[in-house]
């Protein structure tokens, strides 16, 4: 059964490189993106089955790596270090996902996403546990 509505969505997307505790490992500064987006969507729905897609708009901002400045041995390797390349950029945000249904109350999903902006262009995969009425 189709569904002949969009759905709208505003979303805030928060990326980051990190350490482990205490210790200091890779290159650096760690990139970090946060992006604001605004999509419009579509989806298909059946018993036990959804399928959704998105696209919009959005503005991304954050680090970035510059250009490489030198390196430094440490106890627990070498790290090099570059310059801190701060940037925002407009984006366009898309998203697609299926998720099955196998009772009203439960969904089991994969989604994949992307970023595709001037700077720092990514993308990525999540699983999804849907609890609730699912329609």
């Amino acid at each position: 059964m189709a569904d002949r509505r969009f759905f709208y969505t505003v979303k805030l997307t928060r990326n980051e490189e990190t350490s482990s505790f205490l210790i200091t490992y890779g290159p650096l500064p760690y990139e970090k993106y946060t992006s604001i987006d605004a999509t419009i969507g579509k989806g298909i729905s059946n018993k036990f089955l959804q399928l959704q897609g998105s696209v919009g708009l959005g503005v991304t901002t954050g680090i970035k790596r510059g250009a490489f400045l030198r390196s430094e041995s440490t106890f627990f390797g070498t790290i090099d270090y570059y310059e801190k390349d701060q940037f925002t950029a407009l984006s366009v945000p898309l998203e697609v996902s299926i998720m099955f249904k196998p009772t009203r109350w439960l969904g089991l999903g994969v989604a994949g996403f992307g970023n595709l902006n001037g700077a720092r262009t990514y993308s990525g995969y999540l699983f999804r546990l849907s609890l609730g009425r699912l329609r």
